[in-house]
């Protein structure tokens, strides 16, 4: 008997590629960012601009979280981790960071432990292309809009169309999401 998360269609599909589903397995972390963390903060929020005290909390939250996942999965015979989901919950004064996913095994496989959010469908898809799974990447981003951002956006609200401005930010933050991913994957 084994826990996993894998639907029947996502089983079978592992089935088609030499595959077999093995336990599901979770990590987690659970920080604070302090007082002196908490008001420096607040106060570079109010400016708008990324929060890097904010963005290293997470990132290291996340790292943590999944690095005792992938420890926990060191248990079982497995060849990687699919369907990986990453939560935050904010917890009085804390959050928690949880890493969960599922573990695969396959008799025959030589290639090194992989990591990939793909579910069963999707990796099946993943390996029918001609692709593989190396490993599961974070970039992490944490940016305030500011006081005026937030104050012009609300304002700007009550205007038909675009909020050139907060467009602006989301698209730099999600490109620099993307570059740090790149970055995390290339370290890994």
């Amino acid at each position: 008997m084994i826990n996993t998360t894998l639907s029947g269609n996502e089983i079978y599909c592992l089935f088609q590629k030499g595959y077999q589903p093995s336990e599901y397995v979770i990590g987690n972390s659970i920080c604070s960012l302090g007082l002196r963390g908490t008001i420096g903060s607040e106060l570079k929020g109010m400016l708008g601009h990324e929060l890097r005290n904010i963005t290293q909390l997470i990132s290291n939250g996340r790292e943590l979280a999944f690095q005792r996942m992938q420890e926990e999965s060191q248990a079982f015979p497995a060849v990687g981790i699919i369907g990986i989901f990453n939560q935050v919950l904010i917890l009085s004064g804390h959050v928690e960071f949880i890493s969960t996913g599922c573990l695969i095994k396959n008799q025959n496989a030589d290639s090194p432990f992989f990591s990939s959010c793909a579910n069963g469908q999707e990796f099946y898809s993943l390996l029918d292309s001609g692709y593989k799974p190396v490993c599961f990447s974070f970039g992490t981003v944490t940016y305030s809009t500011g006081m005026t951002g937030g104050f012009l956006g609300r304002l700007k609200t009550y205007a038909q169309g675009e909020i050139e401005d907060l467009s602006n930010i989301f698209n730099q933050t999600r490109l620099l999401s993307l570059e740090r991913i790149t970055q995390n994957a290339k370290d890994k």
